[in-house]
């Protein structure tokens, strides 16, 4: 046996015992929860039954080693039991008690002790509880967990059925010390045992000399412990007792899933009183808690797809909810017993009159009844339950669409959008958030796209502000460095501008410089400074009337108050020289921008420089023009188009490295001299000669052959479809142009992974591989052209408005096969929703060659000739 643990939890002065004796203990001993049949109601006479007979090792053995699966599963069922105890002493002793768990590891010897605060038991109590199988004090106090009462006997998966472990307890109803072990066949009292329990200690501690844990014993307290509403401290000592971990979870709250990183305005809660409390929200990790401990819900979301409901696509924040139960009884939750708690027909039979009141046997339950789910045995996982996960969901989602339909009338009853309340906006921009893949900016048809989903409807005047508004900035952080990243938090501009004094102003900047914010902040400490991505700050700036934080300069310096240090900060000659002063063309350096992608959604990246000569980079594009490529340099990284800004052009780099810098493109400023040194060459352009050249590229589009400028005054929509090459070459066909547009014209099929649009209008279809695009992402700068993709690798710029089809599939076939919608063929194609891989876009083309040359579907044919076979092993091969 270990050494004592140190700091022995526990009191000695105001946790005095309950002054009861052994005649007056006040326990009541209850028969454990039980699903055995009522044999009354199936036999009429049960005198004279001849009852079977139970070898006494096979018993404990199901009911131990057989039912807890390992170590990890002992720990669940002793934390909880030990809460429930600590829980009762609470109960008796109120405020001057504080209720602890402490849990101690020795990894050299591999004895574990666990030890609580709680009630303690006497040698009455061992007699009449501790050794009697299925029996418990908590079978009907609904917050306690232990209601089956034979938790004590999954110590032996720790020790071993040959093993023993060690209790010493000390009870606060008699004042007694109890110590002996525990072992396959019950307790033997030993008190030849060494104190472990100090004067006034009162609980219980348990010692386990496990015999091959085969868990990481810290990894499954932590997972455990943490959602105890008993504070757990956890620690682990080497073999001279010295400390190794010291660790402490628990203590939670009764709500503790809205208590930690959740955004409250969006989560949905549903809850019952004393019964559960569930919560939907992006942040949800499918959680799920009986009482202290957690439990595995025996359950996957994908499940409630099953059936037409198709639950799960319609919840608003994917499939994921957190769920912590108060109960481990069947409480019944919707039907006309609701309130009601259930029970097997034979539980309810020898229940005690007094508490039948609540219960109701199964048998009367009736079939709209829904209840919660039942803890197996070993509180590792609930029974089966789908229906009760089935309302759940119906509930989320009415309780989602009562409040989103209440923050929707707050802002449209508002006269501006900037005065309705926070909350109702947070609400709103949280759902559109969460459906739109995360994406941090919108147009107003994305929102009303999404609230049409559930039939409501914001003034189109309203949908343009809340989209305004929901834009976000970088907050840059007061006194600090603002380029830096560190000292930037975002923040969307409707929280910002809520939180702004009325007489402060708001500066804003794509590069803000340091000397020019700390200006700002010095004349008045309401002042905000906001880093705004370089495309998207003319637009802000002219929306808001925010005010630009280049127009300072030495000149207007005056006309701000500030301090000593800050003047001084401009006054400082900071000895800059420039590398390239004096130099000529070739031997000038520029510094070649590209965006690396900072996220996994292609939504972010930062600025990565490179430098190269002018004459080294002459060389290279040279060289690659003659067939070879250098093996220095720029070499790992190759460049197939440079795009310069020369000092005379009027457009900005910084509005365009997000846009264009990808693959194997580079961006670069310089001087006039040098981009006439380069201008010669073929991989090397000027940027308004890019911009002016993608404007005039042509597409074929479902309006004729045109340019994206020209495609927008042929319709109101312009849908740039990105597809597979091979796909492309189909989808160009006049017919499957002007089908495909029809398709994004029709309203998406309920459950559509299309959900988050609804049907454009005037639609212009534009079918297009990654390289066409790539070439023209400038000219997507508008709320009318939109990109379906489900290449999500692909590298898109942040302004782009992006539609995701799950399923390119369908519309691929919609394209196709025109002449066979009524066909069978066409109904199970156009039924697999999933992205158009090279094998199903082979089924359709192989398919397509039948209906081009006018033949009726296979199915649709009392005989296939052989030719027509062959063709379509072909295809299905």
């Amino acid at each position: 046996m270990s050494g004592d643990l140190p700091n022995a939890i526990g009191s000695t002065g105001s946790l005095a015992p309950l002054e009861a004796g052994l005649s007056d203990l006040d326990i009541e001993i209850q028969q454990g929860s039980s699903d055995f049949p009522d044999l009354t109601a199936q036999v009429d006479d049960t005198d004279g039954i001849q009852q079977f007979g139970v070898r006494f090792e096979d018993a404990v053995k199901h009911m131990s080693v057989n039912k807890y699966e390992s170590v990890a599963s002992m720990i669940r069922e002793y934390v909880a039991n030990m809460a429930a105890t600590c829980l009762d002493a609470a109960e008796e002793l109120g405020d001057s008690y504080t209720p602890t768990i402490h849990i101690a590891y020795y990894p050299d010897s591999e004895t574990l002790i666990m030890e609580d605060n709680g009630m303690g038991m006497s040698d009455a109590e061992i007699s009449n509880i501790g050794i009697q199988l299925g029996v418990s004090t908590n079978r009907y106090t609904k917050d306690r967990g232990g209601k089956y009462g034979i938790g004590l006997l999954s110590g032996l998966v720790g020790v071993g059925l040959d093993g023993a472990f060690y209790m010493h307890s000390r009870s606060r109803r008699t004042d007694e010390y109890v110590r002996g072990y525990w072992c396959s066949t019950g307790f033997k009292r030993e008190d030849s045992l060494p104190d472990k329990l100090t004067d006034g200690q009162y609980g219980t501690r348990f010692e386990f000399p496990l015999t091959d844990p085969e868990v990481d014993i810290a990894g499954s307290v932590a997972e455990i412990a943490r959602w105890s509403r008993v504070p757990v401290l956890y620690s682990e000592h080497a073999s001279d007792g010295s400390l190794i971990v010291d660790d402490e979870y628990g203590g939670r709250s009764e709500t503790p899933f809205v208590d930690g990183p959740v955004d409250p305005d969006a989560a949905v809660v549903v809850e019952k009183e004393g019964v559960f409390r569930a919560v939907h929200d992006l942040g949800a990790d499918d959680e799920c808690v009986l009482l202290d401990v957690p439990i595995e819900r025996n359950f996957e979301s994908k499940r409630l797809n099953d059936g037409d409901d198709r639950l799960g696509l319609d919840l608003p924040y994917r499939q994921s909810f957190d769920v912590v139960f108060h109960s481990e009884d069947e409480e019944i939750v919707a039907g006309p017993h609701e309130g009601l708690t259930r029970v097997s027909d034979g539980e309810y039979a020898k229940m005690p009159e007094e508490y039948q009141e609540g219960y109701i046997p199964a048998s009367e339950c009736a079939p709209t009844d829904v209840w919660t789910p039942s803890p197996a045995g070993d509180r590792d996982r609930f029974e089966e339950n789908p229906r009760f996960w089935r309302w759940l969901a119906k509930e989320f989602l009415a309780t989602f669409e009562r409040d989103l339909s209440a923050s929707v009338a707050a802002i449209a009853d508002s006269e501006r959008v900037i005065d309705a309340p926070q909350s109702a906006i947070d609400h709103v921009v949280s759902y559109v958030e969460a459906q739109d893949f995360a994406a941090t900016n919108w147009s107003s048809m994305t929102i009303r796209g999404h609230l049409d989903t559930f039939d409501l409807t914001l003034p189109d005047g309203h949908a343009s502000a809340l989209a305004a508004l929901s834009q976000t900035v970088d907050k840059c952080a007061r006194g600090g460095d603002p380029w830096k990243r560190s000292n930037r938090g975002e923040v969307r501009i409707y929280q910002l501008l809520t939180d702004l004094p009325a007489d402060a102003e708001v500066w804003a900047s794509a590069r803000p410089s340091e000397k020019k914010a700390r200006a700002v902040w010095d004349d008045h400490p309401g002042n905000v400074v906001v880093c705004v991505g370089g495309d998207r700050l003319d637009t802000v700036l002219e929306q808001f009337g925010w005010n630009k934080l280049s127009d300072i300069g030495r000149d207007s310096l005056d006309e701000f108050d500030i301090s000593k240090e800050t003047r001084e900060m401009w006054e400082r000659d900071y000895s800059y020289t420039n590398p390239n002063a004096g130099k000529d063309a070739p031997n000038r350096t520029l510094s070649l921008h590209r965006a690396q992608l900072t996220d996994d959604t292609d939504r972010g990246f930062k600025d990565q420089t490179r430098k190269e000569s002018a004459r080294y980079l002459r060389a290279y594009f040279e060289a690659r023009n003659s067939g070879y490529t250098p093996d220095r340099g720029i070499l790992a990284n190759p460049i197939d188009l440079l795009i310069l800004f020369p000092s005379n052009s009027d457009e900005s780099i910084t509005e365009y490295v997000g846009t264009l810098g990808h693959g194997n493109v580079r961006l670069a400023t310089c001087a006039v001299k040098t981009y006439e040194y380069l201008a010669d060459l073929d991989q090397v352009t000027r940027i308004e000669e890019y911009l002016d050249a993608s404007r005039q590229r042509q597409f074929d589009t479902s309006a004729g052959r045109c340019s994206i400028p020209e495609a927008r005054e042929h319709g109101e929509t312009i849908v740039i479809h990105l597809a597979p090459e091979d796909a492309v070459s189909n989808l160009r066909d006049e017919r499957a142009m002007r089908r495909a547009a029809e398709w994004f014209e029709q309203e998406p099929e309920t459950g559509s992974a299309y959900r988050g649009r609804d049907a454009l209008d005037g639609v212009v279809y534009v079918p297009a591989t990654e390289d066409m695009i790539s070439r023209v992402l400038p000219v997507f700068r508008h709320d009318d052209v939109r990109l379906a993709t489900h290449e999500t690798e692909f590298s898109l710029p942040d302004p782009t408005l992006i539609e995701e089809p799950g399923y390119d599939t369908e519309l691929y076939v919609y394209t196709r096969l025109p002449e066979w919608e009524e066909t069978a063929e066409f109904r199970m194609l156009r039924s697999q929703r999933q992205s158009l891989r090279s094998g199903m876009m082979g089924v359709i083309d192989g398919l397509a060659q039948l209906h081009d040359e006018g033949l009726p579907a296979p199915s649709q044919q009392s005989t296939v000739d052989g030719e027509t076979y062959r063709d379509m092993l072909e295809v299905f091969e």
